[in-house]
């Protein structure tokens, strides 16, 4: 679904076991959550549940991360910042 170019839902991949049944449960229930066909953040992938660590999540999280810590750090300060 998507309005004036913005996605309304949001996709999620939940993997075996850690109460999957339960987020699965969670998730079907509301309406702009749709479920991945694959487990990836490159696949635009909002949300994963996984019964594990995985390197590759993490790794992705903190480039993510790091990206992002970069863009506010461009940003101007506002006055109530500084104070």
């Amino acid at each position: 679904m998507c309005e004036n170019g913005v996605q309304l839902s949001k996709k999620y991949w939940v993997g075996h076991g850690n109460n999957s049944g339960l987020i699965k449960s969670v998730l079907k229930q509301r309406y702009w959550w749709q479920n991945a066909s694959e487990e990836s953040f490159e696949s635009d992938c909002d949300f994963i549940w996984t019964a594990w660590k995985k390197n590759k999540h993490i790794e992705f999280l903190a480039k993510a991360f790091d990206e992002h810590k970069i863009k506010l750090e461009k940003q101007p300060k506002t006055e109530e910042e500084d104070i």
